[in-house]
């Protein structure tokens, strides 16, 4: 509604809207497709790093400067038995009756899979707030057939 000179409203036409708010609903509507975009490019990326192995283990990490507390992407290959863990600041891990995961006290187990469908997973992983700033080593186990974990693959983040 516009006022008159004397300050009373004059009803404009109905549904009728002022050329700044359509300009920008164009350009939110224009911010969400970007922002949708750069968010399914981004997730791909582990994936694209890292092609499909059932022979060769493999781990890709599309960014290794990471934030405490926000989850990050990673991609994971190879053969699709076994059970697979990764773990922060590990040197060693222990499966227990092959669901169990142990790891020194100060390392932490981020992800645990009992196998690999398909030789091959990729998603979020949880960063715990709780991890202190600084250099940190992501390493990928996996445990064979005698059941020992063997270390497969490391990965330094940068973690603030």
């Amino acid at each position: 509604m516009r006022k008159i000179p004397l300050g009373l409203p004059v009803p404009t036409q109905l549904g009728a809207r002022r050329p700044d708010s359509r300009r920008r609903a164009v350009l939110t509507s224009l911010l969400v497709v970007v922002v949708v975009v750069v968010l399914v490019v981004f997730r791909g990326q582990a994936d694209q790093q890292l092609p499909v192995s059932c022979t060769t283990p493999a781990l890709a990490v599309p960014s290794t400067d990471l934030i405490a507390g926000r989850p990050f992407i990673a991609a994971i290959t190879g053969p699709a038995s076994g059970a697979y863990v990764l773990a922060l600041d590990a040197t060693t891990v222990t499966v227990v009756g092959g669901q169990d995961v142990a790891a020194p006290s100060d390392a932490r187990i981020l992800l645990h899979l009992a196998s690999l469908a398909g030789c091959r997973q990729g998603g979020d992983v949880g960063l715990p707030a709780a991890v202190g700033p600084g250099h940190h080593v992501l390493g990928l186990f996996r445990t064979g057939v005698g059941g020992r974990p063997t270390a497969l693959q490391t990965v330094t983040l940068e973690i603030s």
